[in-house]
This record gives structure tokens, sequence and C-alpha cells, in this order.
């Protein structure tokens, strides 16, 4: 809406369109500086006067301020206005005139594109933004802290046409192929940072399209999930060793069934042997054997078990002694 003011007879004049702005009917009123006062939110009324004042006299031909304006039907809206004075020889203002424009619109898009561009430089996530052609334009701190790469290091390169030592070309020529096709593609990948070390990426990347449905760009959005996959090996290998230790337990059963017989029978055999004899020398090593071999599964059977266990005192150097003896055959022959 357009209006004017000659400043040596008071009057002031606008267009019909500042009239539907301020939620009238065109020619529903005389209009009046007042009148516009009258519109401004309370919480601008002084600020407006007190400006309107100063330009009037002192400040520069051309003004540009932002208000908050109540409408008719109480819709609070952000008005814009570009004011332009005209002054005889001796300064003094003899004509005011410019526009009122409405950009609630324009300042609620803006507020909007703030809120996502904070989300997007906040967000724990990985955000990437190419061009259509494949150009990196943007990548968020997030990005940056897990490759190590900074704005100014990717901007203008294009991810999918290089090789980092972990794929071959024909891969990220694949995805490539199936992004400029529409489709979002989703998967996960090992990338390798800045510092050479090695990250896994679950990475979504979508199209963007205009309102004609053209393609104009890419968003990609990935987690990092190194840690996840290094938990996950290691539980798949805590289960391995569940179930080796599972096995260990039957088979030590097992053994101690077989031990117990030759334990059994090898007692028998001595009584029946002078003390003297070489024969029961001989069985009395097999006794002592088999004993070490008990001792042996009886160790196997605790570590297999998995209730918990009971605390008492033990001798220390004894325990030592059978630890040592446990080691040994799994221990190079160069320890000591």
């Amino acid at each position: 809406g357009s209006w004017e003011m000659d400043m040596l007879s008071g009057t002031l004049t606008w267009s019909d369109e500042l009239y539907r702005l301020l939620g009238y009917n065109p020619g529903e009123f005389q209009p009046s500086f007042d009148r516009i006062v009258h519109h401004l939110h309370k919480e601008e009324r002084d600020k407006f006067l007190e400006l309107h004042n100063n330009s009037l006299e002192k400040n520069p031909d051309e003004i540009q301020m932002e208000w908050r304006i109540v409408r008719t039907d109480q819709q609070i809206r952000i008005m814009t206005t570009r004011s332009m004075i005209e002054r005889d020889r001796n300064g003094r203002p003899t004509r005011v005139y410019g526009i009122l424009q409405d950009i609630t619109e324009q300042k609620l898009m803006q507020q909007q594109l703030e809120r996502f561009a904070a989300a997007i430089e906040y967000a724990a996530e990985t955000v990437m933004i190419m061009a259509a052609d494949g150009a990196i334009q943007y990548v968020n701190p997030a990005t940056q802290r897990l490759t190590g790469f900074t704005n100014p290091e990717v901007v203008g390169k294009n991810p999918f046409f290089t090789t980092q030592g972990v794929y071959s070309s024909d891969f990220y020529r694949s995805v490539w192929e199936t992004l400029r096709s529409g489709t979002v593609w989703q998967g996960q990948m090992t990338n390798i940072g800045k510092d050479g070390r090695r990250y896994e990426l679950e990475a979504v990347i979508s199209p963007i399209r205009d309102t004609s449905g053209d393609i104009t760009g890419y968003i990609s959005i990935g987690r990092d999930i190194t840690k996840e996959l290094a938990l996950e090996q290691q539980l798949r290998q805590s289960q391995k060793m569940e179930a080796i230790g599972t096995l260990a337990g039957g088979i030590a059963h097992d053994f101690n069934n077989i031990l117990s017989a030759i334990i059994g029978y090898t007692e028998l055999a001595c009584e029946q042997l002078p003390e003297s004899g070489q024969l029961r020398h001989n069985l009395l090593q097999v006794l002592k054997a088999a004993d070490r071999a008990k001792n042996l599964v009886q160790q196997i059977l605790a570590f297999s078990r998995k209730s918990q266990m009971g605390h008492q005192p033990i001798p220390f150097a004894a325990t030592i002694t059978d630890a040592l003896k446990l080691l040994r055959p799994t221990l190079p022959s160069t320890i000591e």
C-alpha cells in the first residue's frame, strides 16, 4: 500500500491496498496519521513515534522501518515501510511518501528456515547437501567432527566419483545412478576420515525436488554406528565364548566320568601289587597324572558354570601355582 502526506497542509492520502492491509474496505474512513498509530502494536508505538519525529528533523531523507500492526480483525501482521522525505531549501520537510508492505509470511518462512538451520547445525547426525551434479554444497558440524574435513575442504567436490580405498568406483557409481533416477538410497558404508581412521556410517540419501518435480540436489543424513558395530562384534565374541564354555563343560563331565574309571581301576590294581614292585610304582604315576587331570577338569567346570561363586579363604600361593600350571600350555616357551 502506498501513502503520501503533505506536511504543509497536514493532508494524508493512501491507496486502497493500505485500507485492506489494515483490515478495512477501501474508503471506509478518512486516512489519518492517528489511525496508523492506533493500529501499531502497543509495544511499538513509542519507538515508532520517536523514530518518526527524529527522521523528520535530522535523519536521512530515506527511512526503512519494520513494525507489527494489529489489524481491525485483531490479526498481528509484520509490516515494513519505506519512506522518502522531500525538504525545502531550509531543510524543512514538505512532503513525505512511501509504501507499506505486509512481510508476515516472509518473516515466518525466515524463522522456519532459521530453526531448520539451527537443527541441522546442532544435530548429532551428519548432514550433507549436494547440488544436482553431486557437488557438495554444505556439511554440518557433526560431519566435520566425524570426517575431520571442514566445509571449505569439501565444498565443490563430488563424493560419488572418488575411491577412498574402501570400495571400488563401481559402488559409488551405482549409488549415484540410483539417486539420479530419483530413488532414495539407504545403506551402510565404510568411510575414511582425514586422519586415516575408518568409520561406519548408516546413511540415507534423498533427492531434493522443486515445485515442478525436477531434482535440484540431494541431502544425505547419516549416523555414526562404528561403536555400535564394535559392541555388536564384542557381543558375538562373548556369545562364542559362552558357547565354548558350555561345550567345554559338557566335554569335562564326560571326561570326568572316564577319569573316575581310570582312577578306580588303577587304585584296585595297586592294592593287589606289592609296595616295592616296579609295576605298582608305575601305576602310582598314572594316579598322579589322573589326579592332575581331575583338577584340570574341575577348573574347566568352574569356568563354564553360570552360577555365582561364593567367597572363601584360600591358600594364595597354591592358587598361583595352579594358575601357572593351567597357563603354561597356552604360553610360548620363550616366556618364563
